[in-house]
């Protein structure tokens, strides 16, 4: 019995990487901006579309990570994939700003149950097996595997989408319902998931003492910059290539790189970190962030395509390094609450930022808006990765 229990806590480790990497295979974000374009939106209303996704996360991410820690990971993330599943079937069929906003809605909290969740389970698996030390290695791969979907659907979704918008939307939905099946299989580790382990603490308790640890919270701060600009940077990236008028079915394609850039970075940030340490690891991951938008700015041809590839370099260093910090110094007992507020505070960013490039790009125009976007993101990560450096040397 052991050893069935054993070889099951193995393979959370292939199934929780599979509900991630489908979840994650969506056939129709590298070409959803001409996609609501075709249906008469303009870019301030789509922005808007992408910022309900990103408020339900908002609302909903910390919540859903206190749940997992008080009802099981395993229960959270099966109803995080129903979730996916049922939003991605109704945008199949949506065709109005009011639907797709609903759909955004039921995405956003499938996106926010999952969260946190996945990566608490994966951890206190490794722990159980006495392989924790591996997690910054398997979190790399698994992030790695998560962007090569990213980057295999955009590149086929370019394809698709010559024939058919709707074939994408259809074959996504197809997916989801697919990782609903591996979340079924993942079982709850049980020293993680014990009564003695459950989160008792209330979760305005979780959160204020979260808040007191400085060097969490600034590493939570940095992480989540990085994290809701990049959603941001997904969708300026697509507004660039209409800007240089590049053909629908290279959109595909260019993003698949670009993932593919980041799925290579994750599977050597833990090699980069141990080279040249956490803080020159944050300063690069900013230099990669920043110029991104630097670039779509300066140089609007295609030449700037460069700027796509960048900020899928800052995604690649982030991921593993961010959450192996993270998961050193928090608890079991309330693991995935405390990841959860990275995903929080990256939507928060988002869900701020979003209709304010959409206005910007509007009224100032797209260099300008990406220009402005360039420092503000420069500046903020180079603050919080000096005040993190100045504390940790205090302490």
């Amino acid at each position: 019995m052991r050893d069935k229990y054993k070889k099951n806590l193995e393979n959370n480790i292939r199934n929780i990487t599979a509900v991630v990497a489908l979840r994650n295979f969506i056939l129709f974000t590298a070409v959803v901006i001409p996609f609501f374009g075709s249906l008469g939106l303009d870019f301030f209303h789509i922005m808007l579309i992408e910022t309900s996704f990103a408020l339900t996360v908002l609302i909903m991410e910390v919540p859903s990570g206190y749940l997992a820690d008080k009802f099981g990971r395993r229960k959270i993330i099966i109803i995080g994939s129903l979730f996916g599943f049922v939003g991605m079937l109704i945008y199949s069929f949506s065709s109005t700003f009011e639907f797709f906003v609903l759909s955004e809605s039921l995405i956003g909290f499938a996106c926010s149950f999952i969260s946190g969740a996945d990566s608490a389970i994966l951890y206190d698996s490794l722990k159980e097996l006495k392989r924790e030390d591996e997690y910054k290695k398997i979190e790399g791969r698994r992030e790695a595997i998560r962007t090569t979907a990213i980057g295999l659907a955009a590149l086929l979704s370019g394809i698709i989408a010559t024939f058919s918008f709707r074939a994408n939307f259809f074959l996504t939905a197809l997916t989801a319902l697919i990782s609903v099946i591996f979340a079924l299989k993942l079982v709850e580790p049980k020293k993680a998931y014990s009564k003695s382990n459950v989160i008792t603490t209330k979760f305005v308790t979780v959160l204020k003492e979260t808040l007191q640890h400085k060097e969490l919270i600034l590493m939570i701060l940095f992480s989540a910059t990085i994290f809701g600009f990049s959603t941001a940077h997904f969708f300026v990236s697509q507004k660039f290539l209409e800007v240089i008028n590049m053909p629908l079915i290279y959109f595909g394609l260019i993003f698949a790189l670009a993932n593919f850039g980041v799925a290579a970075l994750s599977l050597f940030a833990y090699k980069i970190e141990k080279k040249i340490g956490l803080f020159y690891s944050m300063v690069l991951a900013t230099i990669f962030a920043a110029s991104s938008f630097f670039i779509f700015g300066l140089t609007p041809t295609l030449i700037g395509i460069i700027g796509i590839f960048t900020y899928q370099f800052a995604r690649g260093i982030r991921t593993p390094i961010v959450k192996d910090f993270i998961n050193k110094r928090t608890e079991s007992s309330r693991r995935a609450t405390v990841l959860s507020f990275d995903g929080f505070f990256g939507r928060g960013l988002f869900v701020i930022v979003s209709p304010i490039i959409g206005f910007l790009t509007v009224a100032i125009g797209f260099s300008t808006a990406t220009i402005i976007l360039g420092i503000i993101i420069a500046t903020g990560l180079l603050g919080t990765t000096l005040l993190l450096k100045l504390i940790m040397q205090k302490n």
